[in-house]
């Protein structure tokens, strides 16, 4: 359980890594290993959630099916089911997180909020004197000022999701732990506060609809607390930027490089457009995975929208599925929802789970690591009280076949792993790599 916090520190820290490696590409790497290792981990208790539940069991295998044909029918080369693959070890090791978190006792509960807190902190103090310091030298860069990501936007994204996750973490800090309760407050309000610098709409739209949902709740004295803390660090983080932009215009910064309009939409309707022509033109099983990226007239490589992503590379059938499978598990949280409110750590995987859906409608959110370990979180907090107990993994031969399979499965992601990276060329590295924008357009058939 805790290589999920361990794993994060690694991907967020600014020293050990080598100066001709993008820093996302390191990011990615760390991923890599991390989403291996916890795939072995976890095969057994995800293994045994599906046991125990047929139709679930059933579903995933039948989607895994469906899977298995549209890459079969893709004209793209089996290298780039990669990404397929990656979503697969997510998932597994989501449930098998979820299920673990379950068995965990408070210290160890503890323990974990303590590391993730530490990580933040980490990380947003190198944030802050990174910033401060190109300010000092009238220098103003959020892509500076931002590290480990490949844009400031995707970088927004988590921060917010850690932003709404805070709440839930703080209530599992140690009772005389309240150094930490104040560490956790600064890593706040510094997310707030490049939020900010960032000029993010995404995770500003993402954050009022989790507010705008934990609002109807407010009565509740959990969801109230919530709420409060939320709204105070907002108010806080706000304030410095105030004075930050005000200092920065006694030095005579250029606080709005590259002149961006607030009401501007980026591309994002070409983009928008494009999904949805193709997959009207392979409405079915979609134009294979990370066709999208194979586009000759589109610079970047997904839609920026997770929804129309799914329909153009997969298809109708399988988007469907999924949105069916939110539904599902939407009614499930209503159901429960008198639950759900009488713990903050809950409340907090709520509101982080509804704003990374958000988000993940103008952004690519899916494809960033650090970001995808924080929905690990996000989902064992709100699922781990609600789920009813499962029974405790012991050795036995069902789980050393899940532990080989999960082996299989690992050995068989880093293979594709390789063989993209054999193929990846110069032409290819302006683009961040398959995991983010592809360029794939070289393996795919002009008739996509």
């Amino acid at each position: 359980m805790l290589l999920v916090p361990g794993a994060l520190a690694v991907m967020l820290q600014p020293w050990v890594r080598p100066p001709s490696l993008h820093a996302f590409d390191f990011q990615r790497w760390v991923e890599t290993a991390g989403l291996t290792l916890l795939t072995v981990l976890f095969l057994p208790y995800a293994g045994a959630t599906l046991y125990r539940k047929p139709r679930v069991a059933f579903f995933v295998f039948f989607f895994a099916f469906l899977l298995c044909v549209s890459i079969w029918v893709s004209t793209a080369p089996i290298l780039l089911s990669v990404s397929v693959f990656r979503m697969v070890l997510y998932s597994i090791v989501f449930i098998g997180f979820v299920s673990v978190w379950q068995e965990c006792g408070n210290q160890k509960k503890t323990l974990f909020a303590v590391l993730l807190v530490l990580v933040l902190a980490t990380y947003c103090l190198y944030l802050i004197v990174g910033t401060l310091s190109l300010v000092a030298f009238g220098v103003y860069d959020r892509t500076i000022a931002v590290f480990g990501f490949s844009n400031v936007n995707h970088a927004a994204g988590f921060m917010m999701l850690s932003l709404l996750l805070l709440p839930g973490t703080i209530s599992l800090l140690p009772s005389r732990g309240k150094a930490f309760v104040g560490v956790a407050r600064v890593v706040g309000i510094t997310f707030v506060f490049m939020l900010a610098v960032i000029g993010s709409r995404g995770a500003l739209l993402a954050s009022l609809v989790a507010g705008a949902v934990l609002m109807f709740f407010h009565e509740k004295k959990v969801v109230d607390q919530c709420l409060r803390w939320l709204l105070e660090t907002f108010a806080i983080g706000l304030s410095i930027y105030l004075v930050f932009t005000v200092a920065a215009i006694e030095l005579e910064i250029d606080l709005w490089v590259g002149n961006k309009q607030l009401i501007a939409d980026s591309g994002r309707f070409q983009l928008y457009l494009a999904a949805w022509t193709g997959a009207l033109d392979s409405p079915w099983l979609g134009n294979g995975p990370l066709s999208y990226a194979s586009l000759p007239n589109i610079t970047l490589g997904h839609a920026h929208n997770v929804l129309l992503t799914l329909l153009f590379e997969f298809g109708f059938l399988i988007t469907l599925l999924l949105v069916a499978l939110v539904f599902w598990l939407g009614c499930i949280l209503l159901e429960r929802r008198a639950v759900i409110i009488e713990s903050p750590v809950t409340v907090s995987g709520v509101a982080a789970l509804l704003g990374f859906a958000v988000h993940a409608q103008f952004s690519g959110l899916l494809m960033i690591p650090a970001t995808m370990f924080m929905v690990l979180v996000a989902g064992a907090f709100l699922a781990g009280p609600i789920m009813a107990p499962l029974p405790t993994v012991r050795a036995s031969s069902a789980t050393i076949f899940a532990t080989m399979l999960g082996a299989v499965l690992v050995t068989l992601y880093l293979l594709l792993v390789s063989q993209y990276w054999q193929a990846v060329n110069s032409d290819v590295s302006q683009k961040p790599r398959f995991w983010l924008h592809g360029g794939t357009e070289i393996w795919y058939s002009s008739e996509h």
